[in-house]
């Protein structure tokens, strides 16, 4: 019976990482398209070439970003294959606190020619507090030039969604659906360990 305890040591981090994975979520973000964005002094819409950087501000130590595709030749800007997706743990108590207080923050770029470094065409930021109530926020926000100092011309369509609104699961379901996943792990050990018993079984005997 010796495999069969070897077997544990396999199986029960392998339970151990798909509960991990399961209690991590994805924060998807689409940047759907600028609509009437600001051409810069000196060049032409038909020239205009921007791309999008977004900024989700979790985990507080570490923001995660992501960069869109270009968007070339229009001041209406449509950002092709714009899906992205950051990760969230929903049980983190960080996670509502930063909602409450953070917001998305935007930042449009364009280039700005052969050997020259891109620049700023403005930003624009989402409120992320209303994830509490909502799994989904479909917004057009006004563009700044300079975080909020000053509105520039133009707006950015923007998509958030999230698998399930995050005031949905109360503390007191969650310490009840952890009581459970305890009181059945060891039956679910117990399955998988008899049904690679029988594997092995037919196959060596």
């Amino acid at each position: 019976m010796t495999y069969v305890y070897s077997l544990s040591y396999f199986i029960i981090p392998f339970i151990c990482l798909c509960v991990i994975v399961y209690n991590t979520f994805s924060f998807k973000v689409t940047v759907v398209r600028g609509i009437n964005l600001q051409v810069p002094s000196g060049y032409s819409a038909t020239a205009l070439e921007t791309y999008v950087i977004i900024e989700f501000p979790y985990p507080p130590e570490a923001s995660q970003t992501a960069r869109t595709r270009n968007a070339i030749g229009s001041i209406n800007a449509e950002y092709p294959d714009s899906l992205h997706k950051f990760q969230i743990k929903r049980n983190d108590t960080k996670l509502i606190r930063l909602m409450n207080r953070k917001e998305l923050k935007l930042s449009i770029f364009y280039k700005a020619g052969f050997l020259r470094a891109d620049r700023q065409l403005g930003t624009a930021s989402i409120k992320l507090s209303e994830l509490e109530r909502t799994a989904t926020i479909h917004e057009s926000v006004d563009v700044y030039e300079n975080d909020h100092k000053k509105k520039a011309q133009g707006k950015l369509e923007v998509k958030i969604r999230i698998k399930e609104a995050l005031g949905r699961t109360k503390s007191s379901e969650l310490l009840l659906q952890q009581w459970l996943v305890i009181d059945r792990f060891e039956e679910i050990v117990n399955i998988i360990i008899i049904y690679f018993q029988k594997i092995f079984y037919f196959n060596f005997f």
